[in-house]
């Protein structure tokens, strides 16, 4: 992601709580062990949702197929 229109937010949670994004978005912490959190996201089925490092593999195989 780039561009100067983007936020950063850090918003401490404990377990249960909600965070909405928009209209659309719900993420709800639902666990956390030592330094590892599980969290719910609940958006449209549309939406495509990937981790950061699946994303970033994703981007690389991309752009070496492009070179290719």
């Amino acid at each position: 992601m780039s561009g100067t229109d983007l936020t950063t937010i850090v918003i401490d949670r404990k377990i249960g709580q909600t965070i909405y994004i928009g209209d659309d978005v719900v993420l709800t912490v639902t666990k956390v062990r030592q330094h590892r959190a599980s969290i719910t996201i609940q958006c449209p089925r549309s939406w495509q949702v990937l981790r950061g490092e699946k994303l970033m593999n994703v981007l690389n195989r991309n752009r070496d197929k492009s070179t290719d």
